[in-house]
């Protein structure tokens, strides 16, 4: 038995294992299968030999391979994916690919005229104003007024400050049922309208619009009672 070969053996045995032993968790096959041929080859310097006392088997060639320690790739960053771009044909290389595929024709379209949009007439004020005082001549009347001759009558044509007070309370009531159809919002704008204006001009034309002809003042059952009313309204302009 040659124990310099042994040793020698040994002593990469110890070695490989010292290598193996700093990173004990990643130990490659290499390492393995080389440190089992050691240990077998160790193992048999021990081993009787055969034949010849002076015959010596020559143990076999352990060839020494370099150690290779497995280096941990780092994960590869993804390469961003580059859409080659599209290159745009000249136009006479482009017509000539379209020549083989038909071409759609596009239905005509129809295209609808909107109507003109039909002016409605607005009915003016003035033209409201004749068109009233035209088309019922009764209306008229109950605005004529004679000079008073009596004492009596001059005495009731005294001037007034304020239509809302110069009726009494049951004046005022019976007023609001004949002559505006028992709405009290419609009379009490009217004598406010009324106490704004300045002529019974004014005053006329603004009775016959609003209160009037809307409430039939000329109707047989009111003539009398509008007649002293708008007498009653007359004398808010006698200055």
């Amino acid at each position: 038995m040659d124990f310099q070969k042994a040793g020698i053996l040994l002593e990469k045995i110890n070695a490989l294992y010292k290598n193996m032993s700093v990173d004990a968790g990643s130990i490659s096959e290499i390492e393995k299968d080389l440190m089992r041929a050691y240990l077998r080859q160790f193992y048999e310097y021990f081993m009787p030999q055969p034949g010849q006392a002076s015959e010596t088997e020559e143990p076999p060639v352990v060839l020494d391979l370099p150690i290779e320690r497995k280096e941990r790739k780092k994960p590869e960053a993804l390469k961003p994916t580059v859409s080659e771009p599209k290159v745009a044909l000249p136009p006479h290389i482009a017509a000539e690919e379209d020549e083989d595929e038909p071409e759609e024709i596009p239905a005509p379209r129809v295209i609808k005229v909107p109507d003109p949009p039909r002016e409605i007439p607005r009915p003016k004020e003035k033209v409201q104003r004749e068109l009233v005082s035209d088309s019922d001549d009764d209306l008229e009347t109950l605005f004529e007024h004679h000079q008073a001759k009596e004492l009596s009558e001059k005495l009731s044509e005294l001037p007034i400050q304020d239509l809302s007070k110069a009726m009494g309370l049951n004046e005022k009531i019976f007023t609001i049922n004949e002559l505006f159809a028992g709405d009290q919002d419609a009379f009490k704008q009217i004598i406010q309208t009324l106490n704004g204006f300045r002529s019974f001009a004014d005053a006329k034309e603004y009775l016959i619009r609003e209160a009037a002809f809307r409430f039939n003042w000329s109707h047989p059952e009111r003539k009398n009672k509008a007649k002293n009313f708008i007498k009653l309204v007359r004398r808010r302009y006698i200055s």
